[in-house]
């Protein structure tokens, strides 16, 4: 029985994307207008910025880069870190730089000096998630032993520290609309933290393994998950209570990133399948996938994805970075 299971939920990944993209509702040209090529390792982590056309990579090799779409073939080294970053935070209203890697440290680097004016050592362990509230100035981090860290970023200084769950913290995402900090775990959980107590207000049992991306609507309408499991869910958000709406088998392998479009019509997930799959976030029906043998997108795992301006940018264990454009199709 468990391996009839099994068959039936790997085959039916393979036959949902199929089912969904006969009629959509929306139609998508997919063009590629540029292959980054620059880093010396995997590229884990893709940042807007506050001016238009710019945003920064990092990967395994340290280097911070800062690339402009309008210039796409030449980078700006911003700084480098002495290992892997698996994450940052680009802090707009401080204009900092926030740059977690696996040793533990949260470094924090001035983009008008391009060094770095701080270090926090948070853990002595990975750090795996940042994100950052503008109305309390909080960094918050995740670390591979489950805790939570809290940064004041006005005062510069470590002010508390909060264990959320036994295994890692994969990822963070704070609802603009409220108090609530989505924190994505190996256990398979999402904790929902209010940031004025830092109290777990409720517990998701998600995902049947890691949950690597988790990504509140632009409207805080709604909360989508990613995880090891393949699986994309989606969270209704009524009265402050989340409550599952469905689950779509989206991709074979983990979803690493998801990413709304900044127009709320789109939704992209980017996979170790080394996939990038179009949503549509009315009905959450497949519009497109984009893989290398169609669009020369990744060979290898695809980490991350942002929207900038009128491209979806990809980034993956191939080193490359991939631009995208994506049209509305009459």
């Amino acid at each position: 029985m468990s391996l009839f299971v099994d068959l039936w939920d790997f085959f039916g990944q393979l036959i949902l994307p199929l089912c969904c993209t006969m009629k959509p509702k929306i139609d998508l040209k997919v063009t590629k207008i540029a292959q980054l090529e620059g880093h010396l390792d995997a590229v884990y982590a893709l940042s807007e910025s506050d001016e238009r056309g710019v945003f920064f990579s990092a990967g395994a090799d340290g280097f911070i880069a800062r690339w402009q779409t309008n210039a796409l073939k030449d980078a700006q080294l911003i700084v480098k870190i002495s290992a892997s970053v698996y994450c940052f935070q680009y802090i707009k209203d401080l204009n900092l730089m926030a740059i977690a890697q696996r040793n533990g440290g949260v470094h924090l680097v001035d983009l008008n000096l391009k060094r770095e004016i701080n270090l926090f050592q948070v853990s002595q362990q990975a750090v795996f998630a940042l994100t950052y509230n503008t109305a309390t100035k909080i960094l918050y981090a995740g670390d591979q032993n489950g805790v939570l860290t809290q940064i004041d970023l006005e005062y510069f200084k470590i002010v508390g520290q909060q264990k959320i769950s036994e295994k890692a913290i994969r990822s963070l995402d704070l609802n603009i609309e409220s108090t609530v900090l989505a924190v994505g775990c190996s256990d398979g959980c999402i904790y929902l933290v209010d940031v004025g107590s830092h109290k777990i207000d409720a517990t998701l049992a998600a995902h049947g393994s890691s949950v690597f991306a988790v990504r509140h609507s632009p409207c805080g309408g709604f909360l989508v998950s990613g995880s090891r499991d393949a699986h994309l869910n989606i969270w209704t958000i009524v009265d402050g209570k989340y409550a599952l709406k469905t689950s779509i088998g989206a991709h074979l392998f983990t979803i690493n990133c998801i990413r709304f479009c900044p127009n709320k019509l789109l939704l992209a997930t980017a996979s170790r399948d080394k996939t990038i799959k179009i949503w549509d976030t009315n009905t959450f029906e497949l519009l497109k996938v984009i893989d290398f043998e169609r669009y020369q997108s990744h060979r290898h795992s695809v980490n991350t994805l942002i929207w900038t301006n009128d491209y979806l940018l990809s980034a993956g264990d191939d080193k490359r970075i991939n631009v995208f454009e994506i049209d509305f199709e009459s």
